[in-house]
């Protein structure tokens, strides 16, 4: 959300067999993009997300909503999460039965308290990984 979809983030991904990436560039300024993106989801019989900062926060409750797994790196659930709004059905389920999500939070991140995240997620039933990075993620995360 707001970043184009790096190419080497996508060709990362590209290079493992069988999997297709479907990578928009979302602009969280103009309008909310959960419908949007549960459609595609939908569409695409999708069987992951993979979301950073603001996308993570929408990652989080795709998979909550359409029960497929997630891998979440430093997700924003902070104030401008309102513009993102997530549907009130969805905004107070929580992780489904069996969830495989994931969270790798940055333990230098400039943007999200990380104490606070990990304890969320930990909450939720989240598998949680800290690595020393802030917001953004180093190339190296990026391919482990």
């Amino acid at each position: 959300l707001g970043a184009t979809p790096k190419k080497d983030h996508v060709e990362i991904l590209n290079d493992i067999d069988n999997i297709t990436v479907i990578a928009p560039h979302l602009s969280y300024r103009q309008k909310s993009y959960f419908d949007y993106l549960s459609k595609i989801i939908e569409k695409e019989k999708t069987q992951g997300i993979i979301g950073h900062s603001l996308g993570g926060y929408l990652a989080y409750y795709l998979s909550n909503k359409h029960k497929v797994p997630c891998l979440l790196f430093n997700p924003y659930f902070g104030s401008k999460t309102e513009l993102q709004p997530i549907p009130e059905d969805v905004f107070f389920t929580k992780s489904y039965p069996n969830a495989i999500q994931m969270v790798v939070i940055g333990l230098d991140d400039e943007y999200i308290l990380p104490e606070n995240e990990m304890t969320n997620f930990k909450d939720n039933g989240f598998e949680i990984f800290t690595e020393k990075m802030g917001h953004d993620i180093p190339d190296d995360i990026k391919i482990k």
